[in-house]
């Protein structure tokens, strides 16, 4: 009798071979997903753009060819598009930091553009009733910083008898613009120097300010002659002086 060959009598020999290559293949895929976060990204590398993504560590992008190293865009809508959202899970946290060193004498944190006629170069907001805007020249940290309550903008120095808290210039328009139609458009908590004078516009005779208080102002004395004049709190006018 002759005997017959099968055809699977060389396939304990085959599958061990193929699970060799297969064991192989895992081995090299384990070892280098092991690795993914030791790989750095360069110029022509994609990036993962959609979803959300976590991590532990900080994300940096240092571009040496471009003055700009991230730019961020949102065309989704046209009314409260954002370009670039940070958020700082904290108290005293910040959603966004800027910082640059002294680059020829000048250098920006942050800078901010609007080429809108009724944009905001800045915009910031407290619904809480903080502060809006805080503006600081001082070595303190921020939480030693005065408190502002309930103050859209506020600015605060202390570096010596010339430091400046807010510093308003304009060659021909207003330097600082205070408005208010029922409260103060200017109020000081000290003494007021000014350089220059004071000008006052004629305007009805006042009502009559509390107590220990006097109202200075010019007024139309009916005649067509200016009178400056002082209002006390007891009701009286005192005319100080009448245009010649």
């Amino acid at each position: 009798m002759t005997s017959s060959i099968r055809s699977d009598s060389k396939s304990p020999s085959r599958r061990a071979l193929l699970a060799g290559v297969l064991g192989g293949i895992g081995a090299w895929a384990t070892g280098l997903a092991g690795r993914v976060g030791a790989v750095q990204a360069a110029n022509g590398d994609p990036v993962l753009v959609g979803g959300s993504h976590s991590g532990t560590g900080a994300t940096s992008i240092t571009n040496s060819g471009s003055p700009i190293a991230i730019i961020g865009v949102s065309t989704a809508g046209t009314n409260e598009t954002t370009g670039v959202f940070g958020q700082a899970n904290s108290p005293t946290g910040r959603g966004v930091l800027g910082f640059a060193p002294t680059v020829n004498g000048k250098s920006h944190g942050v800078w901010a553009q609007s080429n809108s006629p009724v944009g905001r170069g800045v915009f910031g907001s407290t619904p809480a009733g903080g502060t809006g805007v805080y503006g600081s020249s001082s070595n303190a940290v921020p939480g030693a910083l005065p408190h502002a309550a309930k103050t859209g903008v506020f600015g605060y120095s202390d570096k010596g008898s010339s430091a400046k808290g807010v510093w308003g210039r304009s060659p021909g328009g207003h330097g600082l613009h205070g408005q208010s139609n029922a409260g103060w458009a200017g109020y000081f908590e000290g003494r007021v120097l000014i350089d220059k004078y004071a000008e006052l516009v004629e305007i009805g005779t006042p009502s009559a300010p509390n107590s220990n208080r006097a109202r200075l102002f010019i007024r139309d004395n009916g005649n067509g002659r200016t009178q400056l004049c002082v209002r006390f709190h007891t009701g009286s006018v005192r005319v100080i002086a009448t245009q010649p």
